[in-house]
């Protein structure tokens, strides 16, 4: 059972819509008999792969929004919107798996030099990170450089890259 626990207005539907794209939403469709409206959905992910919560988010033409939650899953009583969702869990699964098996082989086959990590900002939605591992300085471990070295739009760039320049420094 979906409930409405926030409302807010953009200037206008195109502020709201690139709002929306930016923080990845999966849009439904337009709804609606006598009020017109676009279906957006999402769901936010605990760090253990879980849905935290399932979300429905109304968009009419004016700028207004309407945000639903499944009570079913979460009680919220109030919040603002999320910064960050996901489409659905399989598509969080899948994007984990990827990004594991791509640092999986890096490290195996390429001699640990570059590890991939999702990032997530306001203005490029999704990109993956490749970042430089140094040894540690008590010889036991790695230490990952806090900036990535180069940032990619999708998770095959960055371990291509990645293989490239571990392949140049293995050799």
């Amino acid at each position: 059972m979906f409930k409405k626990v926030y409302e807010k207005k953009f200037p206008s539907q195109s502020d709201a819509t690139s709002y929306l794209d930016s923080t990845g939403w999966a849009y439904n469709g337009r709804r609606g008999l006598l009020s017109k409206y676009h279906l957006y959905e999402g769901c936010e992910m605990t760090i253990d792969g879980e849905i935290a919560e399932h979300l429905k988010l109304k968009l009419y033409p004016d700028g207004h929004i309407k945000l639903f939650v499944d009570f079913a899953i979460n009680r919220t009583l109030s919040r603002n919107l999320p910064k960050r969702v996901w489409p659905s869990k399989d598509i969080y699964n899948y994007m984990k798996k990827l990004v594991s098996d791509y640092n999986q082989k890096l490290s195996v086959d390429y001699g640990k030099a570059y590890i991939i990590k999702e990032q997530w900002s306001e203005q490029k939605c999704s990109t993956f990170g490749a970042y430089r591992l140094h040894e540690a300085q008590s010889g036991i471990g790695t230490v990952e450089e806090k900036q990535p070295t180069k940032s990619f739009m999708s998770a095959k760039e960055a371990f291509n890259w990645a293989k490239e320049k571990s392949q140049r420094n293995f050799l």
